[in-house]
């Protein structure tokens, strides 16, 4: 699997100045990317062009040579998996819910999650530690809590690519 970025600039305004120009990068299966930056840098907005959620000025995404741009949502989100910053984000779900919507991607449009997904959601939850808060509300735990929650979600989907803005935050 391949990531690449090609010569994407992007502002949130027309006419404004972009907030990057020509961002070009390229990273294989197996290879780690770290994006580095001071607070108000840009690095989330880069992000959020990287996976598609906001739309570049100019340039691309592209999986496997394939423009992120003109995947739906379901093939996307098969392949990629997002883990945003857990700042401010809860939710009524509980965490193992939360973790299972990391399945959605591999779901028909009105499927439920069967037994192979409630197994792979507890294997992930195993693996990181945080069984215990399998029945617990997101709304009612920790940050640090709710990050690695976030991460099993993002792991449940089986991902050929793992963004993470800010895992350590929390």
């Amino acid at each position: 699997m391949n990531l690449t970025v090609k010569n994407g600039t992007f502002s949130y305004h027309r006419g404004a100045e972009p907030i990057f120009r020509d961002v070009n990068f390229s990273v294989d299966s197996g290879e780690i990317l770290a994006i580095l930056g001071p607070n108000g840098a840009g690095k989330t907005t880069l992000l959020r062009c990287i996976t598609g959620m906001l739309k570049w000025n100019s340039g691309g995404s592209l999986l496997d040579g394939e423009p992120i741009a003109a995947m739906g949502p379901g093939k996307l989100w098969s392949r990629m998996a997002y883990v945003p910053q857990a700042k401010g984000a809860s939710s009524a779900y509980t965490a193992i819910e939360t973790v299972l919507l990391g399945r959605s991607g591999r779901l028909g449009p009105f499927a439920t999650p069967g037994k192979a997904d409630i197994q792979k959601a507890e294997e992930v939850m195993e693996l990181l530690g945080i069984s215990n808060l399998r029945d617990k509300h997101c709304s009612a735990i920790s940050g640090g809590e709710l990050q690695m929650v976030l991460i099993a979600r993002a792991l449940a989907a089986e991902p050929k690519v793992l963004i993470l803005d800010e895992p350590e935050s929390n």
